[in-house]
């Protein structure tokens, strides 16, 4: 998943629901209920399931009518069950996790019966970030061979062993849990092990108290570009924030598999680390009054609780995590494509960017599911976030975060200085493009985001920028492209980055600039220079073959040639050998030449000439030079310099005790990066004689 880190698109950022539900309840853990009529208000659509008590001679199967928000019980299929193996998911469970799929969404996913389903009640306090949840669990084992452990990972434990498990149960096995020295890591053991195909019901409490999110000084954009390279970034994703609460990765799933077996490998402190597999998700999420809720999904009804609480349901089907935010400020837009509701939920007083982010979304989703294929769900929410750690935008299913220096006229970067402008508009818009193009790269057709980071990301790059600057379109696609994706490699050369490979693992990646420079700013290039030789129309429709092969499923490194073969765009050999230039090989200096000009770079960063605009500093002085031609650079280094200087000296630190962002070490070795680019300064910024 992206967290798009900004690289230079600022050099100091990185140098970058509604009707109660009237049912009866289901039993828990997927076993089957008793017989029921049911009348389901869910948003605009109201459906009437009737439901009969499944047996071992006769279990109902599924059909669901053309009209949109109807859904049918039709006839009964014959499928007796196997002795001694557990009953999945109630057929109630099935239906409504299903009303969060469009009628193509419905064809399009693997039976649901056969995901990992996941039926949680949740409690969550955002002003202290206590949260509390029962998962009710049912897992087939999909492998050839006998389990006697299942892995559960717990991803927002990265940072430190906050949620915690405790109260394992399971109906007709005995199992236990341990827990370490990995925090993201829980391991359940299954007594008897659970044979191939057969089903375990697991039940377990999960607890935790969410941290508040940090200081605005240490989550900003410069922190992120002078952080230390062993440092994970925090991108505020599992946090609590003024007003409201981020509950990204907190729920403890079952490890997916991958190369046929179980990811348990640790995660490290560059890029994504969440992997999951498709799965289905039933929710009561229960807030305290005045919070609204943003999440995945379908809302199926909202009940306010004797205690005051309001008690919000939901469903996802066939997604990839369930991911929580809630504010007292929140707000939404909306607007409907199709079977789809987009939505945009924004902070109070962010109205007219909240409809700017919502008109950016709305264009790139029925684009895409043009382009690509039909986008499933019957929603799509982009939400604000008070992210941190360079991050400008996060995708999840059904549901991306953006952050909230989009939201708002003009955004604070770090150091003193912000952007604002045509600048910030067209950042915003092509990082809410790049997390739409996320629903199709990395969420329908899923990727490894730590051992391969190159399948999903570079495409999200190229998609948004071929999206948004079409051939023959007004646009000028290699401006846009220098602006937004080639940029960040030339910030990661500024700060003394080497090129390399991007095709291998997180983990091989020597710093977050790196990272940066390399998937989001060299490989995107790959693809659109084969748009540029052999046209748009050819690479879409190579593409959607891609999405189309590879949907609810996983894709490996490499295997988009597949498609562009299939497509007759050049011979495989040919393309191998592309691939690998841009992909395996170091050319970036030469490929990349003049693209993404770090001198233009250092001029947006620090005062000088932005595309259309100035971007300055918080102070409103302007370091550009007179004529306009761009950045002046004895102004350019000397602001530089003493912002640097005072953040190496810890001054403005938001608490006693704190630690400075960065130490005078490091802000002299990134003056002597920027001397060695632009000349003229000795090594601490002060001009040399002409």
């Amino acid at each position: 998943m992206l967290r798009r880190l900004l690289t230079l698109a600022v050099l100091l950022s990185l140098a970058c629901r509604r009707g109660v539900a009237d049912r009866a309840p289901a039993a828990r853990g997927g076993r089957p209920g008793p017989s029921v009529t049911t009348f389901i208000a869910s948003d605009e659509r109201a459906v009437l399931v009737v439901s009969a008590p499944p047996t071992a001679e006769a279990r109902p199967a599924l059909a669901f009518a053309s009209e949109a928000g109807t859904l049918l019980l039709a006839g009964s299929a014959a499928v007796p069950p196997p002795a001694a193996v557990v009953a999945g998911p109630s057929e109630d469970a099935l239906r409504e996790v299903a009303l969060s799929l469009t009628s193509d969404g419905r064809a399009a996913v693997p039976p649901l019966g056969g995901l990992p389903f996941y039926d949680v009640e949740l409690r969550v306090l955002p002003e202290s970030g206590k949260l509390s949840a029962h998962v009710a669990l049912d897992y087939m084992n999909p492998t050839a061979a006998p389990l006697s452990e299942l892995s559960l990972r717990i991803f927002a434990n990265a940072r430190g062993p906050v949620v915690v498990l405790s109260q394992l149960e399971s109906a007709g096995s005995k199992v236990s849990l341990r827990q370490g020295p990995d925090p993201t890591l829980a391991t359940v053991t299954l007594e008897p092990p659970l044979l191939p195909g057969a089903r375990v019901h697991l039940g377990y409490h999960v607890a935790a108290t969410v941290p508040g999110a940090q200081a605005d000084a240490s989550a900003s954009l410069a922190a992120a570009l002078l952080s230390e390279p062993s440092r994970a970034p925090d991108y505020g994703l599992f946090s609590r924030f003024t007003g409201g609460i981020a509950l990204a990765d907190w729920l403890p799933m079952v490890a997916a598999r991958f190369e046929g077996a179980y990811d348990v490998a640790g995660v490290g402190p560059v890029g994504d680390t969440a992997f999951a597999e498709v799965s289905c998700f039933r929710a009561a999420v229960e807030l305290p009054g005045g919070y609204r809720l943003a999440g995945p999904g379908a809302v199926l009804g909202e009940e306010v609780l004797p205690d005051r609480f309001v008690r919000t349901r939901l469903v996802l089907a066939a997604g990839r995590d369930l991911t929580l935010f809630a504010s007292k400020r929140y707000r939404v837009a909306d607007g409907r494509e199709g079977e789809t509701r987009v939505r945009v939920v924004y902070e109070e007083g962010h109205g007219g960017e909240g409809q700017a982010v919502l008109s950016a979304a709305r264009h790139a989703l029925v684009a895409l599911s043009a382009e690509l294929s039909p986008y499933p769900w019957t929603t799509f929410t982009a939400v604000e976030v008070p992210l941190g750690g360079g991050a400008g935008g996060a995708e999840f299913s059904s549901l991306v975060a953006i952050a909230g220096m989009f939201f708002t006229p003009k955004a604070q970067v770090g150091l003193g200085f912000e952007l604002a402008g045509p600048f910030l508009r067209e950042l915003r818009e092509f990082t809410v493009t790049h997390e739409v193009a996320h629903q199709w790269w990395a969420i329908q057709v899923g990727s490894h985001p730590r051992l391969e980071p190159d399948v999903d990301e570079p495409l999200a790059q190229a998609t948004a920028a071929l999206l948004l600057a079409p051939a023959g379109g007004p646009r000028d696609r290699k401006a846009l492209i220098d602006r937004e994706v080639a940029i960040n490699y030339q910030a990661m050369r500024l700060l003394g980055g080497e090129d390399g490979p991007v095709a291998r693992p997180t983990a091989d990646f020597e710093s977050v600039q790196v990272y940066a420079g390399l998937v989001y700013g060299k490989a995107p290039l790959f693809y659109t220079e084969l748009a540029s030789e052999f046209g748009d129309e050819a690479v879409w429709r190579a593409l959607r073959a891609y999405a189309l092969a590879h949907r609810f499923g996983l894709a490996r490194r490499g295997e988009v040639l597949t498609a562009f073969a299939e497509q007759q765009l050049l011979p495989r050999a040919r393309l191998d050998a592309r691939y690998a230039h841009w992909f395996e090989e170091a050319h970036g200096d030469v490929d990349l030449a003049g693209r993404g000009d770090p001198m233009a770079a250092a001029g947006e960063l620090f005062g000088g000439n932005a595309p259309g605009d100035t971007l300055g500093n918080a102070s409103g002085n302007e370091s550009g030079n007179e004529s306009g031609d761009g950045p002046d650079p004895a102004a350019l280094l000397k602001a530089a310099r003493q912002a640097l200087t005072q953040a190496a000296q810890g001054k403005g630190a938001p608490q006693a005790g704190e630690q400075p962002l960065i130490d005078a070490k490091q802000a002299q070795q990134l003056l002597q990066q920027l001397n060695q680019t632009m000349g003229g300064f000795d090594a601490v910024g002060n001009e040399t004689a002409p």
